[in-house]
């Protein structure tokens, strides 16, 4: 298989999860605001500090990388470790685990084309 081929399937996948994850954060998020649920009113700091983390940078980063893969997975990415550090606890939770995969995935690609353009 060609590694242009490889290279396309894999940018595809990373992709097509950050819209995935981006909508299923996007979802909870307005469910949260506009719900019976309190948001942000009645949390302190540390609560504030994890909700710009995990919805808004792990969000902001995903998007991006759909235009910029290398600024898109260094956020996303970085966030992600961020609030595991904060919450080691969701590490145990599968889709926090995953939810890592398409920033490491969108780094892979930039510094795979950063390579290829160095050696051209």
């Amino acid at each position: 298989m060609n590694s242009e081929v490889i290279t396309n399937v894999i940018r595809f996948v990373a992709r097509s999860m950050s819209l995935l994850y981006a909508a299923f954060i996007a979802f909870f998020l307005l469910s949260d605001v506009f719900g019976d649920g309190l948001g942000l009113m009645e949390s302190d700091w540390k609560d504030i500090l994890e909700f710009m983390i995990f919805p808004v940078a792990v969000t902001v980063g995903l998007l991006l990388g759909l235009k910029n893969e290398l600024l898109g997975g260094i956020i996303s990415t970085i966030a992600m470790i961020a609030l595991w550090i904060l919450r080691p606890d969701l590490l145990e939770a599968t889709p926090f685990r995953i939810l890592i995969l398409p920033g490491l995935l969108y780094l892979w690609l930039a510094l795979g084309e950063k390579r290829k353009a160095a050696r051209a």
